[in-house]
């Protein structure tokens, strides 16, 4: 395989050509400088930026004014694509030039696969638009549906579903963009239980693909193209098929969500003592096996265990939501209550939660973001992904044994004894830490952690 040019090479394009392709693109071409050279010593250094960033910038101890500030693994050239066409050109410049392609949308990536050293980027996010159709006419659908660009952020969906009264699966993040890696990494929800994963719902895929063409795929017409989409993940994964332009989704009635969440720790707080580590993972034992339960009544939720630091003290935090979609405050309390009774066989000592009732379409629209440095930063949390079988959940052995900790010994001296044919029936539910919707005609549960 032929590699790419990168600037070093004599065959990379003079500034001549760039100069015209951007006049061809109608000025759309950006040349980005990293973030913190105004900090370097050179003509674009900046006392006042400078501070600015040392001020806000999570950790300024990477930088070295002393060094050479480089592009390093970011993209040379950007076309802030606005148009279809200017997708296309991009795509058709960087393969006449050979040149690194990358595509990007919001940047939701934690795996950096939407930049690329010696590259020319794409940027799609930048296009917008969405339009409603009251009766849309697919070969298996017929009904709502919402026409999103490229482009189209969690918070532009929300403010769609208030306006045509509807729900449309949406991610968490405001500015996380829907047609991007969200659905093509699936798209799971709070709905994902209830209705299933975005993927799913999507009825038309517009995109532009490597020749440069651009392609309407759906059920029937390039059916290979929108199966591949529909989860195939962001960033280069889907990159290899094409750059993504538009999709099509079914919307829902609106489903208001019954919701609530919990929490312990090792560490106290004022007015809640922290539990013993036994107690912590015997909690978490619990949590996972009222997971089958909260997936086979449709329920949804997201779990943190994290360290924890308090007074000079260090130890675990676990919080968790639970989410019931179309129920009420009342019923979500009534289904958690033995949950919370094992909790405190356990020593955890949670009585009630507070319980509330979103009514996702009348969500506040514009979510307050705080300011933060120029563009964003980066902490030192690992990010990983698991899928976890159902199997892994089935029994409190297959817990123990998915989800080994010190004090998984303890769990019998911990608890009081149970009847046995409460033990059997615990043991036929279904996982709840993995998000697991089964499809139609499918003997598998799928899950996305």
């Amino acid at each position: 395989e032929e590699c790419r040019y990168t600037p070093e090479d004599d065959e990379w394009p003079s500034d001549a050509e760039w100069a015209f392709f951007n006049e061809t693109l109608g000025g759309v071409l950006l040349k980005p400088q990293p973030l913190a050279i105004s900090c370097y010593a050179g003509p674009s250094y900046d006392t006042a930026r400078c501070a600015s960033l040392q001020t806000n910038w999570r950790s300024m101890a990477q930088h070295n004014p002393n060094s050479v500030c480089t592009q390093g693994g970011f993209p040379v050239y950007v076309v802030n694509a606005m148009t279809v066409r200017h997708v296309q050109m991009a795509v058709n410049f960087a393969r006449n030039k050979n040149l690194r392609l990358v595509i990007k949308n919001s940047g939701h990536n934690y795996n950096g696969n939407n930049i690329g050293g010696n590259a020319l980027s794409v940027w799609v996010y930048n296009l917008k638009g969405l339009t409603y159709y009251d009766n849309y006419q697919a070969s298996d659908y017929t009904g709502r549906a919402v026409a999103l660009a490229g482009g189209t952020t969690a918070t532009e969906v929300n403010a769609a579903s208030r306006t045509y009264s509807m729900t449309i699966l949406n991610a968490g993040g405001p500015d996380v963009t829907i047609p991007g890696g969200y659905f093509q990494g699936a798209g799971h929800s709070t709905y994902a239980n209830f209705y299933g994963l975005a993927a799913d719902h999507v009825l038309q895929i517009s995109a532009v693909t490597a020749d440069g063409i651009f392609v309407v795929a759906d059920a029937r017409a390039n059916s290979d193209l929108f199966w591949a989409f529909r989860g195939g993940g962001g960033g280069t994964l889907t990159g290899n098929f094409g750059v993504l332009t538009s999709i099509v989704v079914r919307t829902f009635p609106v489903t208001p969500v019954a919701s609530s969440s919990i929490s312990w720790s090792t560490i106290s707080q004022p007015g809640t003592p922290g539990v013993s580590n036994e107690s912590f993972w015997a909690g978490i034992r619990e949590y996972l096996s009222f997971s089958t339960s909260l997936c086979d009544n449709k329920g949804f939720g997201y779990n943190f265990l994290r360290h924890t630091s308090s007074s000079g003290a260090n130890g675990l935090t676990f919080t968790s939501s639970l989410s019931l979609p179309n129920r009420t405050a009342a019923e979500l309390r009534a289904f958690i209550r033995s949950f919370l009774e094992r909790l405190n066989d356990v020593r955890i000592p949670i009585s009630t939660t507070a319980m509330l009732t979103l009514d996702f379409p009348n969500m506040p629209s514009s979510p307050q973001i705080s300011r933060r440095a120029l563009g964003d930063t980066v902490g030192n949390t690992l990010i990983a992904s698991r899928l976890f079988q159902r199997s892994n959940y089935a029994s409190a052995s297959s817990i123990r044994a998915a989800h080994r900790n010190p004090f998984h010994r303890q769990r019998r001296r911990l608890r009081r004894p149970r009847p046995s044919h409460e033990s059997h029936a615990r043991q036929h539910r279904k996982p709840r830490q993995c998000n697991h919707t089964r499809f139609p005609n499918s003997n598998h549960a799928y899950a996305s952690v």
